[in-house]
């Protein structure tokens, strides 16, 4: 059963990638429901049960849960005592710049296995120690603060208090051999794509596929195409014409040489697919934009 579908842009500050608030229940939390964000919980009084079809857990004060879009649960309070804080935010309140840091890798561990067809056992419950949930309600009240703000003011204050919060979780998180078995794993994903994405900026003048890119990092192609685009912004296709593209605006300074031979240089056959994708980056034809540098120089 996968329940209602809530999105993002059912709270009112959709805009800014994220949204927090304090309460005390949600009758919309208490039927199996599924976001298309990740959602944060953090109990500071009383008491909330936490399921999953037939698995339920009791957090008290103290306790959080952190899960993935598009997981099914349910938040029910039973008690009129219990407030805690609901934390609801996409990866885009990151960007940019977020890629290489612990907490991306964090999100990616939360997220990549059930994709792979590796199901990971997402943990319910969080408990904390004494210093961390004084820690963890300080940022989220911090965050609260921000959410008041004008969107160009918190944008980010937000991005940074969230990762610290994500930091934070992930040290319990994988705590336990398994789970930190399975944030190695995440961590070669992560190595192998970088490596990847490095191997391409020093050759992309030559001939680069996804197959062959995926059997040189050892990586599946699916598992290729799903990390490539979260790691370097972009898919493998337009990662690679951007950068032979950029590297041939460069070479469009030398008057010298002809447009074909920029194009074999930056690895294009083809001068037509070359002419389309230079046009489609930059916005004009090669021919365009030697002719505008040559008048501005």
């Amino acid at each position: 059963m996968e329940g209602r579908e809530i999105t993002l842009d059912y709270f009112k500050s959709s805009s800014r990638f994220y949204h927090i608030y304090k309460l005390n229940s949600s009758i919309v939390a208490e039927s199996p429901h599924h976001h298309d964000y990740f959602q944060i919980c953090f109990v500071t009084c009383g008491d909330i049960v936490h399921q999953q079809g037939e698995k339920e857990v009791t957090l008290v004060k103290g306790d959080a849960f952190i899960i993935p879009p598009v997981f099914t649960h349910s938040i029910v309070s039973r008690n009129e005592r219990t407030e805690f804080f609901s934390l609801s935010f996409q990866e885009q309140v990151f960007y940019p710049g977020f890629f290489s840091s612990d907490a991306y890798k964090f999100l990616m561990a939360l997220q990549i296995n059930s994709f792979l067809g590796k199901k990971l056992d997402i943990r319910l419950k969080i408990r904390l120690n004494g210093a961390e949930e004084v820690l963890l309600e300080s940022l989220l009240d911090c965050l609260l603060r921000e959410c008041t703000l004008d969107p160009a003011r918190d944008a980010t204050m937000a991005s940074h208090l969230i990762a610290s919060i994500l930091v934070l979780l992930s040290r319990n998180y994988f705590a336990e051999p398994d789970g930190e078995k399975q944030l190695r794993g995440i961590n070669e994903y992560h190595d192998s794509i970088r490596a990847c994405i490095k191997h391409i900026d020093m050759n992309y003048m030559k001939p680069l596929t996804l197959i062959d890119l995926a059997r040189k990092f050892m990586l599946s192609r699916s598992t290729f195409c799903f990390l490539f685009p979260q790691i370097a912004g972009v898919p493998l296709k337009r990662y690679i014409n951007k950068k032979r593209i950029e590297q041939a605006v460069s070479l469009l300074l030398v008057e010298s040489l002809p447009l074909h031979e920029i194009a074999t240089l930056v690895g294009y056959d083809d001068i037509s697919t070359f002419y389309r994708n230079f046009t489609r980056i930059m916005g004009v034809s090669p021919t365009q934009y030697r002719k505008a540098i040559g008048k501005s120089t």
